[in-house]
């Protein structure tokens, strides 16, 4: 073949004398290593033929040229181990580019379990079931409070990998085919004495390995039960009418009571739009009343701490810029109201701002310091940020530039990922709850006091909350609310970063803001004035982020991050 070849080369040579046609009879073999994203990796690259064997250490990439029609042998040793060695083997009929995409050398799944009370049960004294593709499955480990599931492990032996013809696209797909991969994961607990059955399904993708390997983490909650559910029936029963026949005695006295309050707050029939309205005019005038009686000491001196200046105040409490007396570090000291926690849903929003502060360590969030609801004056403290909230820059300089409010953008979904994986959903993102550190260009969310475990239902009539403004349609409707409906939140506040505008025709009336979050498309940025343009790529997933159903949405942080990777370069140059 390489004579027929090399006759027809030179007929054209003799038909076309100007053009210079090179004549060889050996193959160029270019390999190239990298991983899912492209990026390359450094290996160790050996090839053999014929019993003879060249090495290239550390490199990305080869070149090489063989004279020879026998089989190759191709070693690829990657310098990170975690990722696959492989050795493939076949012939080369024609100059052939390699770009090997190595798959990781090891990927598993685990599973934290603690309960509601952030304690670590015994999981051997649980019953729970893992099904692997449906199947039930015993391939999986404990260890400590984790339930552990490798998907991929490391193989001591070397795979290899043969071909007739060494082809790009074919190897590929034969060193990272998925048909026969793991595609769902199922964990449920169930007839524990302690617990209540909980139920915990995943689905496992190529994309989910490649963005988390070598290991994927999801926390499961276990909810505690009423002790004891083997109570006599006749006790029970006992037990459910006391207040039966207590209501019954009372029933003159009830009747009143009921009375005088329904005159009091003479609330016509309402619609559900109506029943929110009501509900955040009635907590915020609770919260005023309740303000009105200061209980902050004007003793420059709290605690281990010295107030310096006051930098905030609301209808709760006050914030003081203050310094730790035993490191002399500078914090921001928020001092609460103390009769205040007499109040039983205000006591639990503390406690819950305090449990969820604790979980949550991350450099793009707000790390709480100390805290105490027992001292004269109760007090929470944070670091203090040199910055300003984003609601002010936004007020100085009404929009920011593309490159500034990228960075901004993805320190934001870091923060909430992290969050989201901890499983917690912040419910309250606007403006307001984000801090910038302007000389570092560091973002830091705060205001975690109303965050809720994700997969908790909201009850509208005492859980309803979020500002109008930046609340996802399900919130609004009184539905389900998790990690979506944070992305939400801040598919409209990254909107108002670059147009210095609401993606929504904005609107004192709540009824007009509600139904533009449920039913009103997003104002293009094509037809805003002032040069609040947003390129369309990048538009297009702020639109996906602002989708009206949750499933439509992104599902996952993580998932927007790799869709702004690509402009992140192009972009922040400009």
């Amino acid at each position: 073949s390489s004579n027929i070849q090399t006759e027809k080369i030179i007929q054209i040579q003799q038909q076309n004398p100007e053009k210079n046609i090179e004549i060889r009879n050996y193959y160029r073999l270019n390999i190239k290593t990298m991983d899912y994203k492209k990026n390359p990796i450094l290996s160790t690259i050996e090839i053999e033929q014929e019993n003879k064997k060249q090495i290239f250490p550390k490199t990305s990439s080869v070149n090489f040229s063989t004279h020879s029609k026998e089989n190759l042998t191709i070693t690829i040793i990657p310098m990170n181990p975690n990722f696959k060695a492989l050795k493939i083997t076949g012939k080369i009929n024609k100059d052939t580019n390699l770009d090997i995409i190595l798959p990781p050398s090891e990927f598993f799944v685990s599973f934290p379990i603690i309960d509601i009370q952030n304690q670590i049960p015994n999981l051997q004294q649980l019953n729970f079931s893992v099904k692997i593709n449906k199947i039930v499955s015993k391939d999986y480990t404990i260890q400590n409070n984790k339930i552990i599931i490798p998907l991929l492990n490391k193989e001591e032996i070397i795979p290899e990998y043969g071909f007739t013809y060494l082809d790009n696209d074919e190897i590929n797909n034969e060193i990272n085919k998925t048909e026969n991969f793991i595609s769902s994961i199922e964990l449920e607990f169930s007839n524990n004495k302690k617990f209540r059955n909980e139920f915990v399904s995943l689905k496992i993708t190529p994309k989910l390995i490649r963005n988390r390997y070598p290991e994927y983490r999801r926390i499961v909650i276990l909810e505690n039960k009423l002790p004891n559910p083997y109570i006599p029936v006749f006790l029970l029963f006992l037990l459910l009418s006391i207040p039966s026949f207590y209501i019954l005695y009372k029933r003159k006295e009830i009747e009143g009571i009921f009375s005088k309050m329904f005159q009091s707050l003479k609330i016509p029939n309402l619609n559900i739009l109506d029943k929110i309205k009501v509900k955040l005019n009635g907590r915020n005038k609770r919260e005023e009343k309740l303000s009105l009686k200061t209980t902050v000491s004007s003793n420059p001196k709290v605690a281990d701490y010295i107030l310096m200046e006051r930098i905030g105040t609301g209808a709760t409490s006050i914030v003081y810029k203050a310094q730790n007396i035993k490191n002399r570090s500078i914090v921001a000291l928020k001092l609460i109201h103390k009769h205040l926690l007499s109040e039983p849903w205000f006591k639990e929003r503390i406690q819950n701002e305090i449990e969820i502060n604790k979980i949550l360590i991350h450099p793009n969030i707000i790390r709480m310091l100390d805290y105490s609801l027992e001292e004269d004056q109760p007090f929470i403290a944070f670091e203090y940020i040199q910055g300003k909230s984003l609601t002010r820059i936004l007020e100085e300089k009404k929009r920011l530039p593309l490159n500034e409010a990228l960075e901004y953008w993805v320190q934001m979904l870091e923060a909430l990922d992290y969050a989201h994986q901890k499983g917690i959903v912040h419910r309250d993102l606007k403006p307001d709850n984000i801090m910038i550190d302007l000389e570092k260009k560091q973002v830091k969310l705060t205001d975690f006091g109303i965050s809720k475990k994700i997969d908790k239902t909201l009850n509208i009539t005492q859980d309803f909350v979020g500002t109008p403004w930046y609340m996802s349609p399900e919130q609004i409707k009184n539905q389900k609310v998790d990690n979506r409906s944070d992305i939400y939140s801040l598919g409209v506040i990254v909107y108002q970063m670059l147009t210095g505008k609401l993606p929504f025709e904005t609107s004192e009336n709540i009824y007009a803001v509600f139904k533009a979050h449920m039913f009103d498309n997003p104002v293009s940025s094509n037809i805003i004035i002032d040069n609040s343009y947003i390129p369309p790529n990048i538009e297009k997933i702020i639109r996906k982020m602002l989708e009206k159903e949750p499933k439509k949405r992104y599902q996952y942080c993580y998932e927007i991050i790799q869709d702004l990777t690509p402009y992140l370069l192009t972009f922040s140059q400009k």
